[in-house]
C-alpha cells in the first residue's frame, strides 16, 4: 500500500462524518481527486470546500493544493512503475 493511502487509513477513525465521506470518495476516485478543482470535488462528494481543506490538514498538509500535488506525484509514480513492469525489454 502506498504511503499516502497508509496515512489516510491511519487517520480514518479520527475523521468527522464529512471527512470520512471525502476519504471514501478519494479512495474510490483517486485520479479524479488529483486533477479536479476543490469546488467540483466538494459538489460531487456533497461536502463543503472547507471540509476538504480541513481533511487535507488532518492528514498533515498545509492545504488542499499540497495534498493534491502529493496525490498527483503518487499516481505518476504508479504509472512509471506499471510501465516498467509491462514494457518488454529489448
Amino acid at each position: 500500500m502506498s504511503d499516502f493511502l497508509t496515512n489516510l487509513n491511519q487517520h480514518f477513525d479520527s475523521f468527522t462524518h464529512s471527512q470520512k465521506l471525502t476519504s471514501n470518495y478519494l479512495t474510490d476516485h483517486m485520479t479524479e481527486f488529483a486533477f479536479s478543482t476543490l469546488e467540483s470535488l466538494a459538489e460531487k462528494i456533497d461536502v463543503s470546500t472547507t471540509t476538504i481543506i480541513r481533511f487535507s490538514r488532518a492528514l498533515g498538509y498545509k492545504g488542499f493544493s499540497e495534498m493534491q500535488r502529493d496525490i498527483q506525484a503518487e499516481l505518476k509514480q504508479k504509472a512509471v512503475s506499471y510501465t516498467h513492469l509491462t514494457l518488454p525489454t529489448i
